[in-house]
Formats: structure tokens, sequence, C-alpha cells
């Protein structure tokens, strides 16, 4: 069953206890299954939201960054290390849980 993100829960949680099995056969410690959860869903979430607004707000970005610096702006690997970056920041501002 998935969320209002699309997130699959039951999924994470089988694929959580395949991993805890896993561990068991080879001695190691089992996983913190809830924090181990809450982690994968938030992350599965998170980038759903991103795969959904990633290219609007990138364009949003490099539209400010090109009226401020000009039309080349971009094309080099710092510029586009940079509209990356603000892209990513605007996106947490403007989506994070």
């Amino acid at each position: 069953m998935a969320d209002r993100f699309g997130v699959d829960q039951a999924a994470i949680l089988s694929r959580i206890f395949d991993r805890n099995a896993i561990r068991r056969q080879a001695l190691l410690p089992p996983l913190n299954i809830r924090a181990v959860f809450e982690h994968e869903v938030e992350t599965a979430r998170w980038r759903a939201i991103c795969d959904a607004h990633y290219a609007h707000v990138r364009a949003e970005v490099l539209a400010r960054l090109r009226e401020r610096h000009g039309l080349d702006f971009g094309n080099s690997a710092g510029g586009r290390w940079a509209v990356e970056f603000r892209t990513r920041r605007a996106l947490h501002e403007r989506f994070w849980l």
C-alpha cells in the first residue's frame, strides 16, 4: 500500500525484515527496525518530492541566475555546480517535511 507520496511502506518493511534475516545468518546484531523504517520512508518520500519538482525548481533557479549573470551562466562546471546547489537548497526550503 502506497502513501500519498507514492511510497510503498509494506515493501520497505519487507526489505528491512529481509536484511535482518541476512544479518542474523551472518551473526551480526539486528537492525533497529523502527529507526531504519522511519529513515527509509523519509528518504523515499524526499526522493518522490524531488522527482516531482526538480525540473521546475531547477528551471526557476537557472532563470534567476541567468538574469543576474548573463545567458551563458550554467555552462561551466562551476556554474552547473552553483545551479545544482541552489536547486537542492530551494527544494529543501520549499518541500522539506
